[in-house]
């Protein structure tokens, strides 16, 4: 769960975004929102990089940046006015590229602007880094697998979300289990995944993966998709495969709430759902069913919203030793 604290020096307060104590990381609380300004005591100095420059007064100890910009922290607390003032202590080659960067100074946005602002570059493919190197685990590891999805919010609890009062369901069996243990239908479709998998990849070229995922800077939001490729250009799609005693007249929407929360996960454009029918388990169709879903950022935006409603009580109830 993440707080909002604030810098005040009488030149107005700055919401940043990150733990609840201990030290902001900025790559959480500041380089994804608006250029913010710091007021302090001491000289100004301007970080200029890939993401909007941040303008810093510090004073003493009161800020420190360490290492590269994106590992920067700013200490818990300011320090006196009364300090002598004293530069902020950066990275020879921040500092380099600092002095040669124009001082931007922009007045505190408010806290709702931020969430905006982070929210859509959460939401922004392009703004993702290669999902190749946000695995958690694989589920042929199936202890450390388990152990991963406990930790935060996956497809599977996603395509319960329709409601504030679903946030409650979902909760209560992220602390208590589901008590589904799986029956001759689920068993049906483990069997038939990879023949289906086969499908997908001699037909449309993506190959089936058993990797759990986090999302970019979200290591609590994780989704397991079917089949994973990367195209030329960097365009990521999706398999979700699936098994079916009954005809569709249209997708359920706990699939399509699946699928957008993968696609938000990986930073996909779009996702190959295919599905097989069967009667009492033996195979109507000898090939399978498929359309494409695109991503829908605003149905991903309300299911992120829901999601974090879950975290915060996961939050608060193992804070009271649930």
């Amino acid at each position: 769960m993440t707080s909002s604290r604030a810098f005040d020096q009488g030149a107005g307060s700055v919401p940043l975004f990150g733990p609840a104590s201990g030290p902001f990381d900025i790559a959480e609380a500041v380089l994804d929102a608006t250029p913010v300004r710091l007021a302090g005591a001491g000289p100004a100095t301007s970080l200029d990089n890939a993401r909007p420059a941040i303008t810093l007064d510090g004073a003493g100890p009161a800020l420190s940046l360490a290492g590269a910009v994106l590992d920067a922290t700013i200490a818990a607390d300011p320090a006196p006015a009364s300090a002598p003032a004293s530069p902020v202590d950066l990275d020879p080659g921040i500092a380099e590229r600092a002095a040669a960067a124009p001082l931007l100074i922009v007045s505190a946005p408010q806290q709702e602007g931020i969430r905006e602002q982070q929210a859509r570059q959460s939401l922004d493919p392009s703004a993702m880094i290669d999902h190749r190197s946000r695995i958690v685990a694989y589920s042929d590891d199936r202890v450390s697998w388990i152990r991963a999805r406990s930790r935060g919010i996956t497809a599977t609890d996603v395509a319960k979300l329709t409601s504030e009062s679903a946030v409650r369901s979902v909760l209560w069996e992220k602390l208590n289990g589901s008590g589904f243990g799986g029956n001759a239908y689920t068993e049906h479709g483990r069997r038939r995944e990879p023949v289906i998998a086969r499908w997908v990849f001699d037909e449309h070229g993506i190959a089936a993966s058993n990797a759990l995922f986090h999302a970019f800077e979200a290591p609590q939001h994780l989704a397991t998709p079917d089949g994973v490729v990367a195209r030329s250009g960097g365009t990521v799609e999706l398999a979700e495969i699936k098994t079916t005693s009954k005809p569709w007249r249209s997708i359920p929407r706990g699939y399509l709430r699946q699928i957008w929360w993968q696609q938000y996960v990986l930073g996909a454009e779009r996702t190959l759902l295919v599905w097989e029918q069967h009667k009492d388990f033996r195979i109507v169709d000898e090939v399978p069913q498929c359309r494409w879903i695109e991503r829908d950022d605003a149905q991903i935006s309300t299911l992120i919203s829901y999601a974090e409603m879950v975290l915060d009580g996961l939050e608060v109830a193992r804070s009271r030793g649930y």
